[in-house]
This record gives C-alpha cells, structure tokens and sequence, in this order.
C-alpha cells in the first residue's frame, strides 16, 4: 500500500512540471521554470494587470482628429468646369470627463481587486509547486536509500 502510494506521489509531482535534480534549490527552480501551470497563471495575471490601466483610462482625457479632402466629380468622373477645387476639412475634439458619478474609481478598485486575487492564485500554484518538488525529493531520497 506505502509502495502505491508513493509510485503515485512521484508520478503525480513528475506530472507538476517538476525535474529531477541534485539539490533542493536547483529543483525549485526547475520547478519554477519548467511548471506550465504556473507559466499560465502568471501570463494570466500579466492580462489582469491591464485591466486596471485599462480602468484609469475611462477618467483621462481623450484627443480625436479628422482631416477630409473633398473634390466634386460630374457623373462621367470630370471635374465640374467652373467650380471650386478640392475642399479640405479638418476638425479637433478634446474630451475631458469631469464627472462620472465615481464609475472610474469604482472600476480600478475592482480591477486592483481582481489582480490581487491573481497574485494570491499564482502563490498557491506556487506553494502547489513547491510542495510537490519537496514531497518528489523525499520520495526519491527514501526510494535511492
């Protein structure tokens, strides 16, 4: 029963992205590096991170510029004789959000909420990791002695 138990503790920390090596620091940082679960989650947590620019940016000022070049063309594709050349437009738009009721605040409170909580998912596929690398070094120690 300790013999199954075991096989299943290596094999289920081998499947953890975990690799064999010499010394415990060595194989946290195999760990660490190699692990596709904890890869994922930090790229996760690298997208959550956005969001919260992404939420400071409703508040900030927006600039917009348009530039329009106008020709008036008869049916067969001539310009009209006797009229005016080309006509260009141009217009510039600032907009400032003076007041919009705290849905800024309130989106980057939650925004920084929700990157805290991916901080906290990827410490515990950490701590899951470490775990696994410790319990396949000890494994290996008492199945080697």
């Amino acid at each position: 029963m300790l013999r199954k138990f075991i096989s299943a503790s290596v094999v289920a920390a081998l499947m953890a992205g975990t690799a064999s090596a010499d010394t415990l620091r060595e194989a946290l940082v195999s760990s660490y590096q190699t692990n596709p679960t904890l890869t994922a989650q930090r790229e996760t947590l690298k997208g959550t991170d956005a969001t919260v620019a992404i939420a400071k940016a409703a508040g900030r000022p927006t600039v917009s510029a348009t530039v329009g070049l106008n020709r008036t063309l008869t049916q067969s594709g001539l310009l009209i004789n006797g009229g005016k050349g080309p006509t260009v437009s141009a217009s510039v738009d600032l907009n400032y959000p003076f007041f919009q009721g705290g849905a800024v605040k309130n989106s980057v409170k939650a925004a920084q909420t929700r990157v805290e909580a991916g901080i906290h998912s990827v410490l515990e596929v950490v701590y899951g990791g470490i775990v696994g690398t410790l319990l396949t070094l000890v494994v290996f120690q008492l199945w080697s002695s």
